[in-house]
């Protein structure tokens, strides 16, 4: 999913170090500022272990949406696959969280409009609609209406007007949108950013940074919240903790339901297996044509199909 973040957060790249060495040399202060951001980011990336390693939710913006509709995509073809007439055993949604960076972004509106298109009713996306991008208010460069933009792709609309503290709203939009079968759904909910903080609620400086601890104890204090940091209250994890024996029981059922599945449907079984574990079957590389060589418009004419009906890889 997408988190609260910019495009300018991915990793240092060797462009990105000889930006750095220019600057030292044409301004030391520009090049102390560039550091010190080289810095932090090193920083915040090896707390997170992603030094080597880049994902969708610490990346670049629209790649979470993107990833969530490659997820529903998935669902949807392995439910047409493997699911018998006495057998569903592949049922899930998708679920997602995008902001309004995230809607700026060419590859979320692409990757929406195929959403859209292919009909994938088990995707849900959560809009935070807090009207604040790094750079300070949407007005400034975003004013779009996301609503009929998302609706002209394709998707059903639900409004949660307070998602501050609308939690029967917000679950009564998850139960709405489980019953739309032909399309996605997108829940835009409106937000304060920063919500509780008396001095940056609902401004550019909550976002993507941390309050300060003068303002977090503000923000207790504002909230009603006096216990200490990382304090889990006894009453939260009774709340939390009543839903385990319903997740083991749930997991218990799917399990008997595949393993009636396996008795009934092996190959199939075995199959849907391999893909999950990602062992691929024995003899796999004979599946793949022989292209080697050729050029490129007999290549995606060979078995004379038409190109967009051809995959190249």
């Amino acid at each position: 999913m997408d988190t609260p973040s910019d495009s300018r957060r991915s990793l240092p790249s060797k462009d990105s170090a000889i930006g750095f060495a220019a600057a030292r040399r044409s301004s030391p202060s520009i090049a102390n500022e560039a550091t010190s951001d080289h810095q932090r980011l090193m920083d915040r990336l090896q707390i997170y272990e992603l030094v080597e390693l880049k994902v969708s939710g610490d990346g670049p913006l629209g790649q979470g949406i993107a990833n969530a509709v490659g997820l529903a995509l998935a669902e949807k073809h392995l439910a047409a696959r493997y699911n018998k007439p006495d057998a569903e055993i592949v049922d899930h949604y998708t679920y997602c969280i995008i902001g309004d960076g995230c809607q700026m972004e060419g590859i979320s509106n692409e990757a929406c409009s195929l959403a859209g298109h292919w009909g994938l009713e088990k995707l849900i996306a959560f809009y935070d609609d807090n009207h604040i991008s790094i750079d300070g208010d949407t007005e400034i460069a975003f004013t779009e209406n996301v609503d009929k933009r998302f609706e002209a792709l394709g998707w059903h609309i639900i409004w949660v007007k307070n998602g501050n503290t609308g939690y029967d709203e917000i679950r009564d939009a998850i139960k709405e949108a489980k019953t739309v079968t032909d399309k996605p759904t997108l829940i835009k909910v409106t937000t304060t950013i920063g919500f509780g903080s008396p001095n940056k609620a609902n401004s550019y400086s909550v976002h993507g940074a941390a309050l300060g601890a003068k303002e977090v104890d503000a923000t207790r204090q504002n909230l009603g919240w006096p216990f200490e940091p990382f304090h889990v209250p006894d009453e939260v994890k009774k709340h939390w903790s009543r839903h385990t024996p319903d997740g083991a029981a749930l997991e218990a059922e799917w399990n008997a339901k595949f393993s009636a599945y396996e008795s009934k449907y092996p190959e199939d079984a075995a199959e849907l297996k391999s893909i999950v574990t990602g062992v691929f079957p024995a003899g796999w590389e004979k599946a793949l044509p022989e292209l080697a060589g050729l050029p490129t418009m007999e290549l995606i004419h060979k078995d004379g199909t038409h190109p967009t009906n051809t995959f190249i890889c």
